[in-house]
């Protein structure tokens, strides 16, 4: 039961640092609205904010990185999935 605890208590710490890495990396806009690379880009494309960004691709990538750092099963992940997502969803709304 201690390591269940644990493993929960762990996996809280992992995906809450998860999930505000992206605050940290991001710049603050320039005081004129425009994108940090200068001139605008009205037709978006390539980089991380590009038109092939998939989200759903994306999360599912996470979840398997971090199903594979904790070392759980496929029954054991499926059971800390909802969890995770609840967590993700906190730290990205706050």
């Amino acid at each position: 039961m201690k390591n269940v605890r644990l493993r929960m208590a762990s996996l809280l710490v992992v995906v809450g640092a998860l999930a505000a890495l992206p605050l940290w990396a991001q710049e603050a806009p320039p005081a004129g609205g425009a994108p940090a690379g200068g001139a605008a880009n009205p037709g978006g494309g390539g980089g991380r904010g590009g038109r092939n960004f998939d989200p759903a691709a994306w999360r599912q990538r996470m979840m398997d990185n971090l199903k594979q750092q904790l070392g759980t099963t496929d029954d054991e992940f499926k059971a800390l999935e909802p969890k995770i997502e609840k967590v993700t969803t906190l730290g990205r709304d706050m």
